[in-house]
């Protein structure tokens, strides 16, 4: 399960990597680029940044097993495309929660 996971945000990284690559392209040529795209190349760009972290731990042998213990002390380390869909429904929920309670301290 964990190797389907991470085959599979592989391939939605390089997805992204040529997305990027095609609208830096643009960007090159002088066209501006719209929030969404602009947002997507950071993004990309950032998870290039958390890429290298992460190979460390793939390619030193038996230092996968630290993973965990690295991704429980630095939660961000992994790029995006590797993140599951529960920890970021978790993360939108506690986002919800301290909006809602935000929203009622100022009605009081």
């Amino acid at each position: 399960k964990e190797a389907h996971h991470y085959y599979m945000g592989s391939k939605l990284l390089m997805a992204d990597l040529r997305t990027a690559r095609q609208m830096l392209g643009q960007l090159l040529q002088g066209t501006s680029l719209t929030r969404r795209e602009r947002k997507q190349l950071i993004r990309t760009v950032t998870d290039v940044f958390r890429l290298v972290p992460m190979s460390i731990f793939v390619l030193i042998p038996f230092m996968e097993f630290a993973l965990p213990l690295a991704l429980k002390i630095f939660p961000n380390m992994l790029p995006s495309t590797f993140q599951d869909s529960l920890k970021a429904e978790e993360s939108m929920k506690r986002e919800l929660k301290s909006r809602l309670a935000m929203a009622e301290f100022f009605q009081e």
